[in-house]
């Protein structure tokens, strides 16, 4: 059952003592439509300097976009999107379908059947904010399970059918609904989150690393020809759109395998001796790759670069302390009792997360981060994480997410999937753009920074663009004012004239204005 939320101000309710010299507080309500005081929920975002640790407590420079997982609300899960596993079914339940009078009726059991592993997001625990994250890609994307999902998608495909009267035979459309069941386990075993392909003989959240999950590069080819498939009833077009998918995910092997070999490389330049190593692609591609490694008791990224043959670069990125997670002894962990409630979700965080677990860069906080996503592939600042409370221990975790996709913060990641940015310094940068301001002294400021982003080919850092901003100010402001007089007057001069003149200068003898 949807509830609608609503958003309500509490700055006439009771808030909880807190110290104004430290920290100010911003509370919200999230509140049920009409609902009683106990379905009132509190999210409070505490904004504090930085060094001051405990609960609940965020720093300012990501404070906004920070959201908290309440229990019953929208669990945030990095999903392959319903339009893969939707093309994907289709083109495999076409492929498996021999009789083309039973093509379009296999397409849509294929359709049926390649969407359903994901039903598992509605399974929810209102006192448990891990039972989502457990759960999902669970029994539901194994392959011992995956005869269930064969007969649910198969019956529902026959009974949309019947209701329309088509004949089919329900025995026709099961081999095609199996194998749109397996494409899609094996189309999330490709992505980076973890899928338990061998429940219930084994717990193991298998990953390969291969692509991300979302790449329009893979889908937007293969929805064509399926939907082509589908049209013209044509077997031959969705073994195209396998076929391309299969060469894509070849090429996204022959691409994963280069960045790990430029990882390997930097690791050994250094001399680090690796103890554990993660290629994963950063978000919609397969070109800029996201490489973690631990040593030394620190765990380091990097961005890598993998553009044409033989051009393979790669950004030194961040460092953050490695972090054990509790041990099976049942000792106690970070402040927390060994038996505790906050413990064991500790434990799952870890499992989920292949142990790629450390504290949040910018928490003030208890607040753990899932190191493998973040909206960089060269730093550790997390898409989501959890936070517990050390005074609490017997309640649940909360679950955070960091998550801001827009123009603004994937307008980095585009620069760096361009190329931009790997062979020139951010100083060197500000040189020759100041060179290029002296030059083009009749252009804008806006100009002048798209004209040197395009012409040096460069990854703008948000301090060089503040650089580049005031050094526009500066170099522009006298063409700038002279070209704005020079457009007035031209304006002024073009302006027609009806009943006065144009200037106040004497009109020639003889003038008169018209009527």
């Amino acid at each position: 059952m949807s509830r609608a939320l609503g958003l309500l101000p509490v700055g006439k309710r009771r808030e909880a003592s807190r110290s104004k010299e430290t920290a100010s507080a911003v509370s919200l309500h999230l509140a049920h439509g009409n609902s009683s005081r106990s379905g009132v929920l509190r999210l409070t975002a505490r904004l504090a300097p930085a060094g001051t640790r405990g609960p609940g407590l965020l720093r300012r420079d990501f404070g906004h976009w920070v959201s908290l997982h309440t229990p019953g609300s929208e669990f945030p899960q990095p999903n392959v999107d319903p339009l893969t596993h939707s093309v994907l079914g289709i083109a495999c339940a076409l492929v498996a379908t021999r009789k083309p009078e039973n093509r379009r009726a296999a397409a849509l059991a294929g359709l049926a059947a390649g969407t359903l592993p994901d039903a598992d997001i509605f399974l929810k625990s209102p006192g448990d904010p891990l039972f989502a994250l457990e759960y999902h890609r669970h029994f539901t994307h194994s392959f011992a399970f995956s005869p269930v999902i064969m007969l649910l998608g198969a019956g529902a495909a026959w009974l949309l059918l019947r209701t329309f009267r088509r004949q089919v035979e329900f025995r026709s459309l099961m081999v095609p609904a199996l194998i749109a069941v397996w494409g899609h386990i094996l189309c999330d075993l490709w992505t980076s989150y973890g899928t338990r392909v061998f429940w219930p003989f084994s717990q193991d959240r298998l990953a390969l690393d291969w692509i991300s999950v979302i790449d329009p590069l893979l889908t937007l080819p293969l929805a064509v020809l399926a939907l082509w498939a589908i049209f013209r009833k044509s077997r031959s077009m969705a073994a195209a759109g396998l076929g391309w998918a299969g060469i894509y995910l070849t090429l996204c092997v022959v691409q994963q395998h280069r960045a790990a070999a430029t990882l390997e490389n930097w690791i050994a330049s250094r001399g680090h001796t690796a103890d554990r190593v993660l290629v994963k692609p950063s978000f919609g591609n397969i070109i800029v790759w996201r490489g973690l490694y631990l040593a030394d008791g620190h765990y380091h990224a990097a961005a890598i670069r993998a553009g044409r043959p033989g051009d393979v670069r790669l950004i030194p990125g961040e460092s953050v302390p490695f972090l054990a997670g509790p041990a099976a002894d049942f000792r106690d962990w970070q402040g927390l009792p060994a038996n505790s409630t906050a413990v064991r979700d500790v434990r799952r965080f870890y499992h989920f997360s292949s142990e790629w677990v450390s504290w949040h860069p910018d928490a003030v906080g208890d607040v753990l981060g899932d190191l493998r996503y973040a909206q960089m592939p060269g730093d550790f600042r997390p898409l989501w994480g959890i936070e517990f409370d050390r005074a609490e221990p017997q309640k649940h975790v909360d679950w955070l997410t960091f998550r801001s996709l827009n123009r603004t913060t994937f307008a980095p990641l585009w620069e760096l999937i361009c190329g931009r940015g790997f062979s020139i310094t951010a100083e060197k940068a500000q040189r020759r753009a100041r060179m290029i301001l002296s030059v083009n002294t009749l252009c804008t400021p806006v100009q002048v920074l798209a004209f040197s982003a395009r012409r040096l080919q460069l990854s703008i850092t948000p301090t060089s663009i503040q650089a580049l901003a005031r050094d526009a100010r500066i170099w522009l402001w006298p063409a700038r004012v002279a070209r704005q007089r020079a457009l007035r007057r031209k304006r002024e001069s073009a302006r027609p004239t009806f009943g006065q003149p144009l200037a106040p200068a004497p009109n020639p003898p003889g003038a008169l204005a018209s009527s």
